[in-house]
């Protein structure tokens, strides 16, 4: 018998992958491989040959093979090959039959080594041999066939996979709505970030027009210094030209007409009385130019406040990374999001599968009705008098230049 079932399985495997055929392609040569396993070799022949010859050697004969479409890529020449479907056919009937022989051995005890697993505790929610379940499992109230509880778990299983596509459907229909809430939810969010920044511009602008200002005022008190330079400069020209005009009088006028003519000692009285005023404002102004200075006190920093954000929800929103799969109860150790291939029976008490696959969809989109953002606009303290500047001059012009301590 178990040379038969090795003979069965050798004749219905492939010689690639040694595993069970699946999707059996057959070559001109009659050897069959899965198609998956005879792309990925069709794959690598090619790419080691010339373009130029298309076609493979088989992995068994190393017959060369033709390419079934010389026009088309290598990658799709194995779907091109037809497919054996009563090959396919057998190797479901063999894996059928080896699930029904599955349960009638090669399960000993731990405990019990002759002795097979028969039997399923459902308050323990484990397998047992009759050993165990006279010495061990006495005070436990049910005890079956592993057959009778597999039954029932099979049972609980074929009626969830039953509404699996109905939960699908309305996961779709869902899905639909969650589209348009989240198109709103993207408008309300370019919403909050135009604003966000349209109040941060307008925080610059202040901080800006704060700069300019100050640099204006120092600016305009350098100007006026230089316009004060200029100004004594223009004097002092003045005061040359005066004394080249007198210095003429002298040498061209007579003696009677130096005594006789008074214009020229108004103009020498008036030079000698201007002469000594431009000299004595012009030495203050000279010697009061190294006091001359600007500082800067940054007194009070700028406090600036763009706002609030909020974000408000209606309802929690569920984490779906993962699909749910059957959720058990924590005491069983099921992985949440897969089915276990573990031998091991547990009890076949209601699931939640199906409640975690709706609700936690139908949920999702439900809640995205309630998401919003809104962003309340602080006012901005900006203290103009906050960053300040001090101008210290000791002349004795100052009475006349006010301007320039503003």
């Amino acid at each position: 018998m178990a040379n038969q079932t090795t003979m069965e399985r050798d004749l219905l495997s492939c010689s690639i992958c040694l595993d069970l055929l699946k999707d059996p392609k057959t070559l001109p040569c009659m050897h069959r491989f899965c198609q998956s396993c005879l792309n990925g070799h069709i794959v690598a022949s090619t790419a080691r040959t010339s373009p130029s010859r298309p076609g493979f050697s088989c992995p068994v004969c190393r017959e060369s093979i033709k390419a079934p479409d010389g026009s088309s890529k290598p990658s799709t020449w194995a779907g091109l090959f037809k497919t054996d479907f009563m090959v396919k056919s057998m190797v479901e009937v063999y894996q059928s039959k080896q699930v029904a022989d599955a349960p009638k051995g090669n399960h000993p005890c731990p405990k019990h080594m002759d002795k097979e697993q028969e039997l399923y505790c459902f308050d323990c929610s484990t397998t047992v041999c009759h050993l165990c379940a006279v010495i061990s499992h006495r005070a436990c109230r049910k005890i079956g066939t592993v057959t009778e509880a597999a039954q029932q778990r099979r049972a609980t299983w074929q009626g969830y996979l039953k509404k699996i596509p109905h939960l699908i459907n309305k996961a779709l229909e869902t899905d639909k709505l969650k589209e348009s809430y989240m198109k709103e939810i993207n408008k309300n969010k370019v919403s909050v970030e135009n604003k966000i920044k349209e109040t941060a511009k307008n925080i610059c602008k202040i901080v800006t027009d704060e700069e300019n200002k100050l640099l204006k005022q120092v600016q305009g008190n350098y100007d006026n210094l230089q316009q004060t330079a200029v100004t004594f400069n223009e004097q002092i020209q003045h005061l040359m030209s005066s004394v080249t005009e007198i210095s003429t009088k002298l040498s061209s006028s007579s003696d009677f007409d130096l005594m006789v003519e008074k214009d020229i000692s108004k103009t020498v009285e008036s030079f000698s009385k201007h002469n000594q005023t431009v000299n004595k404002d012009y030495r203050g102004f000279c010697e009061a130019l190294p006091s001359v200075k600007w500082s800067f006190q940054e007194q009070t920093m700028l406090r600036v406040n763009l706002g609030t954000l909020q974000f408000t929800c209606s309802a929690a929103v569920p984490n779906l990374c993962t699909f749910p799969g059957p959720q058990m109860r924590p005491s069983y150790g099921w992985a949440t999001g897969r089915f276990p291939s573990q031998r091991q029976l547990y009890s076949s008490e209601q699931c939640s599968m199906e409640n975690a696959f709706s609700n936690t969809h139908l949920n999702n989109s439900r809640s995205l009705l309630g998401i919003s953002m809104r962003f309340n606009t602080a006012e901005t303290e900006a203290d103009t008098d906050s960053d300040s500047y001090s101008h210290n001059w000791n002349s004795p012009m100052a009475s006349e230049d006010e301007d320039l301590y503003d």
